[in-house]
Parts: structure tokens; sequence; C-alpha cells
């Protein structure tokens, strides 16, 4: 199958790791994949994470606009997949069937057009109910990474000043007000003096945060990292704060290790963990120091996730089965035009 993944970000977080995973697996399997995206201009681009066999197009804001039905025709593929809402905008009178994954929020103006949606969670595809286009429920799945390397954690855990027995917080993801790691500071100022905070990520609220922490020296900003692995193994519990999240990447890597999770109830938090995972309402500050209190309470410890449902292999299958039903129901319909 002949594929086209579209995406006009210009930076490297969850949904583009998503749209490369995908595009790698497919090529992996077989398909003829092609990537069309924003021209990148920051150090950390998703085309670093392509394989080699993936088809690369760039492209500049006039191009984007003015060139892009012209290079799908070239391309002439049998399927477009689009990743985000101005990727899928520019999808508008395609010619070609296309796919859109919610990545964050349906919205009409985005997806509407589209012949496929497909929704991370259930509360999703509630909201696309109405659409004549085909949908489907098929969550994010972990990308294998390598685990934590014990000698580095512990020697990482000694540099940054946090001793082998402090009970350590956690957080992973961009650094944006989405993402509500200001309110995790607040909760954290209300821990006990010998409780530490490490909080792995980038992005605009970075300054402020680091504002709002200042003088706490048992917070540290670790800033964008690659080991993964090293960083979970370096905290007890993951506090995810978030306002909102589709099927967050971060939950799924944490449970793959078994660390320890809180959570904010988005729809995707929802979707991912077991149903007796601590969770508290979005923007709930006194729920959040609870559930930190009563994590701290458990102690350190491994936790048994069930992550089957998190298995690449199988997801991306279930994304090759929904293309081909999108696929059938076009050419029914151009059949039918015929006649």
């Amino acid at each position: 199958m002949r594929i086209v993944h579209i995406i006009f970000t210009d930076n490297f977080a969850g949904s583009e790791r998503h749209c490369a995973d995908l595009a790698n697996a497919q090529d992996q399997n077989g398909d003829d994949v092609y990537l069309v995206l924003m021209r990148q201009t920051k150090k950390t681009s998703i085309t670093e994470h392509l394989r080699s066999g993936i088809s690369v197009v760039q492209l500049n804001t006039l191009q984007r606009q003015f060139s892009l039905h012209r290079i799908l025709s070239r391309i002439a593929p049998d399927i477009v997949h689009a990743h985000l809402g101005r990727a899928a905008r520019a999808l508008r009178n395609c010619r070609y069937p296309s796919v859109g994954t919610l990545h964050v929020k349906y919205k009409p103006k985005d997806h509407d057009h589209l012949d496929g949606i497909i929704c991370l969670n259930e509360m999703q595809k509630s909201r696309v109910a109405h659409l004549p286009s085909e949908n489907v429920v098929i969550g994010n799945w972990v990308t294998p990474f390598d685990g934590p390397d014990p000698a580095f954690v512990a020697a990482e855990r000694a540099r940054l000043n946090i001793s082998h027995d402090a009970f350590t917080f956690g957080y992973m993801g961009r650094l944006d007000v989405a993402k509500n790691v200001s309110l995790l500071i607040s909760a954290f100022q209300q821990m006990p003096q010998d409780v530490r905070l490490i909080i792995v990520g980038h992005g605009d609220e970075c300054c402020a945060l680091e504002a709002q922490a200042a003088g706490d020296e048992r917070i540290r900003f670790l800033g964008s990292r690659s080991d993964v692995g090293n960083c979970y193994g370096m905290m007890d519990c993951l506090v995810l704060p978030s306002r909102n999240e589709g099927f967050p990447l971060v939950l799924g890597e944490a449970m793959t290790l078994g660390c320890p999770i809180i959570s904010s109830e988005t729809e995707g938090a929802l979707s991912c963990l077991p149903r007796n995972a601590p969770l508290f309402k979005i923007d709930d500050l006194d729920g959040l120091v609870k559930c930190m209190r009563d994590e701290l309470k458990k102690g350190r410890r491994i936790e048994k996730y069930d992550t089957r449902h998190l298995q690449r292999d199988v997801q991306v299958e279930k994304i090759k089965s929904f293309y081909q039903i999108v696929l059938a129901r076009s050419r029914g319909a151009l059949q039918g035009s015929l006649v």
C-alpha cells in the first residue's frame, strides 16, 4: 500500500513521535511510505527518527498552501493520513481517500471532510458519531525503548544531589500551559523536605516554571532527554497533571517499566490506566496533594500493569485494517457515482 503521512508542526513531541513510529512500522512491514512535513529548522527534527526507506517531502509555507495537492498527485497514494489540525485542514478537497488521527481534540473545520477518523479513546469517538465518515478507536502504543541502566541512574541521582533513599516524583513531557506542570510544582512544595522532584522536558513555560521553583533546591529541571528509560529509572512515581490528553505516551512508557503513576482525569488517562489508578480532577491542587501523600505512604515499589493494549504491532495492524475499510467505502462511493 502506498501511504502518505502529513504533519505540519515545527517540534518533536508525542504526536510527532507517533507519526514517525507509525511510518517506520509501515515501512518495515513493506508498505511504500511517504512523509510530507514543514521544512525542519529546529535541532530536533522528526526526520532524525525515520527509517531510511521513507521518502520525505519538506514544504515551506507557500508550498504547503499551494503545492500540496500537486505533490499528492505526483505520489498517487492509496491513502493519505493527516496528523493534527493543520495537516487535516490541508486535505479539504483532497482527491485521495484521507484519514486523520485525533491526537488532540475533534474540530469540525479540521476533521469533518475526512473519509475516516482514528480516535484515541471512546470519548473522542462519541464526538464524531454524527459524521458520515468511518471512525474507530485505536489507542497509542509504546515504542520499544531501552530500560534504565541501574549504574547510570545511581550516578545521575548522585549528580543531581538526590540521595539513594529520597522518594522522587517525576514529570516527563512538554512544558506548556496544557500540561499544567505549574500545578505539580505547587503540590510538590507541600511535600516533606526529604522528597524530590525531577522535571524532564522543554517548552514555552520553561522559564516561568523555573521561576516558580526558584529557591527550592529539591526540584531539578533536566531539559529534553533521549534516554527516557533512565529518566523513568530516576523516578519513584510519574505525575501527569495535564488539562487535556488524548492518549499520553508517557503513561504507556511508565506502565511498561512498572513505574507508579498519578494522573489528572483526562480522557487519555481514563482510557490508558487501570480503574484503580490514583487520579485527581483536572486543576484540583488539593486532590493532587492527597494523591502524592498517599503515594509516599505506599513507598517505593514496582507496579504491575496490564500492558497488552500498548503493543505496537497489534495497533499498527488495526490501523492498516481501518485503511482498508476506508478504501472499500471510497471505491463503493466511486462506483455508485458512475452508475
